[in-house]
């Protein structure tokens, strides 16, 4: 497991220290709430693409924003959030949301292929 100050640390796309707080450290409950999490976040991202008003995209990007922070996906809850601000769909913001959303995705599809604990990386 890395410790504190692994420079690997710092590249990875959840806050692990905030996942393992928020579980209580329980394995079993990481993969519930990230099992939730990636349900929430398949729902927010395409009522973002197929919102018909700003005010739906922004609605939908703020619940990708919230379920985002809440397992410590900082960089994805800020791109989220960008758009939620707009309520626009631009190169730039799009191109943040994939980029962010297939780290998380890569990441965690790492793991939980190895049968090994969230987080357990490194």
């Amino acid at each position: 497991m890395p410790g504190a100050n692994d420079p690997m640390r710092e590249s990875y796309p959840i806050d692990l220290d905030h996942l393992r707080n928020i579980t209580f450290r329980d394995a079993g409950l990481e993969r519930e709430l990230l099992a939730l999490f990636g349900s929430r976040a398949t729902t927010a991202l395409t009522e973002i693409e197929q919102a018909g008003s700003e005010e739906e995209r922004s609605a939908a990007a703020h619940r990708l924003s919230g379920a985002a922070k809440a397992i410590g996906a900082n960089d994805l809850a800020d791109a989220a959030e960008a758009i939620e601000e707009s309520g626009t769909l631009t190169a730039d913001n799009v191109g943040a949301l994939s980029s962010a959303m297939a780290a998380v995705i890569a990441f965690l599809e790492g793991k939980l292929s190895q049968g090994a604990d969230v987080s357990d990386a490194g």
